[in-house]
């Protein structure tokens, strides 16, 4: 498919010439932004980072102010304001090139946001948060009056005075949402974090905890995986907002926070081989606490091929 791209050289910018290395685990936000404003200055650019694991943090990240469709309402989060890792605005045929490499958020960060740009391709990288905004725990063993489960050790979690919370930097999850996962059937049932809110907490060993309280409404079986959220949608996973011939192409979007990729108000959008599930191996079971892709007002011509959607709190919505 062709979207009338230019025929023209790409210049190719080298992100290690603006002090970003892959596996450093170094913070490769503001140098990132560095890179982007250099692309501006191009017909045509290529923007590549050779193959290693780049981290992004908030701290140094741009600052939006997004209304983004299905997401938080104005009583549940007031104030729109969103860290974004990659912040296209206003550009032109402009290709992020991964390599292979994979993109892991820290806190809560909107991966990229493309706002009124055109021709622009992002390709052949994975995206992952270091904590992921979905917490999960694998069920052991159940009765009326308590819970055995193992965290995951992904899933960051403190016991304060008895009672269990959830966190990660600067967040904490204070409005639950909670799914069943059966993975032996590949099921997704509804479910409840309340019997766990009123229960006492004890760790065991290690990751593995007893929740002693009234269990005698939850319904779950031993290898079953209970997963929880804050139910309220403060960020998506990526935003491509009022633009224009955008591909995505050999991309892993491993852990979302909030939905997944939106596109609000664009057009012509071309996603190829792009995979929503957790990292292999990882022995996650939700990659996306809302729908893996999201369109909202677009227009032209969208093309979804060679996609793969697996571990989601909801799934696909177009309208």
């Amino acid at each position: 498919m062709c979207f009338g791209y230019l025929n023209l050289s790409a210049q190719i910018i080298e992100v290690t010439k603006f002090g970003i290395q892959p596996d450093s685990f170094a913070d490769a936000t503001e140098g990132g932004i560095k890179v982007i404003e250099a692309g501006k200055a191009q017909l045509q650019t290529t923007i590549n980072f050779p193959k290693g694991r780049y981290d992004f943090w908030p701290d140094q990240a741009t600052e939006t102010n997004y209304y983004i469709t299905n997401t938080s309402s104005e009583i549940e989060v007031p104030v729109k304001k969103q860290k974004v890792g990659l912040l296209l605005k206003g550009m032109k045929n402009v290709t992020i090139d991964g390599n292979g490499s994979i993109f892991v958020f820290h806190g809560k960060m909107i991966s990229w946001v493309l706002d009124g740009s055109e021709d622009i391709t992002i390709r052949n990288l994975s995206v992952n948060y270091e904590r992921p905004g979905m917490s999960e725990m694998t069920i052991k063993e159940t009765s009326e009056t308590s819970v055995i489960a193992n965290v995951h050790p992904d899933s960051r979690f403190t016991i304060v005075n008895g009672r269990m919370e959830w966190y990660d930097e600067k967040w904490v999850t204070k409005n639950h949402h909670a799914v069943l996962v059966r993975p032996d059937q590949g099921m997704l049932l509804y479910s409840s974090w309340d019997p766990f809110i009123k229960s006492k907490v004890a760790v065991l060993v290690l990751l593995q905890l007893k929740f002693s309280g009234d269990f005698s409404k939850f319904k779950a079986k031993p290898g079953d995986v209970l997963t929880i959220r804050d139910r309220y949608r403060d960020y998506v996973a990526a935003l491509n907002y009022r633009s224009k011939n955008i591909r995505l192409q050999n991309l892993h979007m491993n852990s979302m926070h909030g939905l997944g990729i939106v596109s609000q108000f664009s057009e012509n959008l071309s996603y190829d081989s792009v995979y929503v599930e957790p990292e292999k191996g990882s022995g996650r079971e939700i990659a996306s606490s809302g729908d893996g892709m999201h369109f909202s007002g677009c227009k032209g011509q969208i093309t979804i091929k060679n996609c793969r959607f697996n571990g989601m709190h909801d799934c696909m919505m177009i309208r």
